[in-house]
């Protein structure tokens, strides 16, 4: 008989949490001066950078890869998008001209149930970040964030999809943990409207999915 390992351990009760560290999200708009490309800093706390979770070799208590959400559940996701983008609205005041950016994680509860983390806001328009503790980045199934209202007609349009950064945000997120099937990303852009972007979406510039008020099953 003997103790188990870390590793283990994690494999047993479904996944790292990393030691319970914080998880950083952040969300850039495309820059008024775009190009060249800006990247905001994708990090965690104390310059800690995670290992990779260990394989899964099936059996044994090990937790396979969550399978991608059914359409019931992708519906859920955009609901709750949908509703994060009205509490924006409701609490700060319209989308259409603002130049402040708001971030919201999207995430699966001990039940698995669809929740979202409190708007966060830093007053600025270059840059947005939430910290998120106690959430693991196997339970996040998407974030939301809004770009901000720009002078350039063509920055705004460039404003209704991810930005250079935000797609560097969306892969680590994948890389540490989060399903690259299920995970999506939301924008709200300058316009209101909110688009949604998975792993099948275009990195060009292509406008997403819309969504609008909430969907049933």
């Amino acid at each position: 008989m003997r103790d188990l390992t870390e590793d283990e351990l994690c494999l047993i009760s479904g996944g790292y949490d990393w030691d319970n560290e914080d998880i950083v999200v952040t969300g850039s708009p495309y820059p008024p001066t775009y190009p060249p490309y800006w990247y905001p800093p994708v990090f965690s706390p104390g310059g800690y950078t995670p290992p990779p979770p260990p394989p899964y070799y099936g059996g044994g208590g090990g937790s396979p890869p969550p399978p991608p959400p059914t359409p019931c559940e992708e519906r859920g996701i955009d609901n709750e998008a949908w509703e994060v983008a009205r509490e924006i609205g409701d609490t700060y005041g319209p989308f259409a001209g603002s130049t402040e950016e708001y971030i919201s994680v999207l995430y699966r509860d001990a039940s698995g149930t669809i929740q979202h983390t409190p708007i966060a806001t830093q007053g600025s328009d270059t840059n947005v970040s939430t910290t998120l503790t106690g959430i693991r980045y196997a339970d996040i199934v998407g974030l939301i964030h809004t770009h901000p209202f720009e002078a350039s007609n063509e920055i705004n349009e460039l404003n209704k999809m991810p930005s250079p950064g935000d797609w560097a945000q969306f892969d680590s997120l994948i890389s540490n943990g989060a399903s690259a099937s299920a995970l999506r990303t939301y924008i709200v852009g300058p316009d209101g409207h909110i688009r949604q972007y998975d792993s099948s979406s275009s990195r060009t510039q292509v406008s997403g999915d819309e969504v609008s008020g909430q969907q049933s099953c």
